[in-house]
């Protein structure tokens, strides 16, 4: 007889993606923060060379994901469904314009059956 190897569950999930302006050009240096909605935690990252990020280790729970950078409008995002073990892909749209102003955009959760 030969014990059985457990298998590692996973407890965090990873939301990636990319940032891009109006032309659907890469843009380097973003600011991306994922907010979980119940808690209040707030992860953060900015977005490389190629417009992507990557955020690791994220808890369970819905997020709002807000991307900025100076010139450009505030791009967010809420409702994001993280899970564990889940990788979640949110590509941010940055619209040229103030940093006042802000794009939402809104994410209702998928139902299972």
């Amino acid at each position: 007889l030969l014990p059985r190897l457990a298998a590692a569950q996973a407890i965090y999930g990873t939301v990636t993606g990319q940032v891009a302006d109006d032309s659907g050009a890469a843009v380097p240096g973003a600011s991306v923060s994922l907010i979980n909605e119940a808690t209040g935690l707030r992860l953060e990252g900015v977005s490389d060379e190629n417009g992507t990020y990557t955020i690791r280790n994220v808890t369970a729970g819905p997020y709002t994901l807000r991307a900025s950078l100076q010139g450009f409008k505030e791009f967010v995002q809420t409702g994001i469904p993280v899970t564990p073990g889940g990788i979640v892909r949110v590509n941010a749209s940055l619209e040229v314009g103030a940093l006042t102003e802000s794009v939402t955009v809104t994410t209702e959760a998928a139902l299972l059956k």
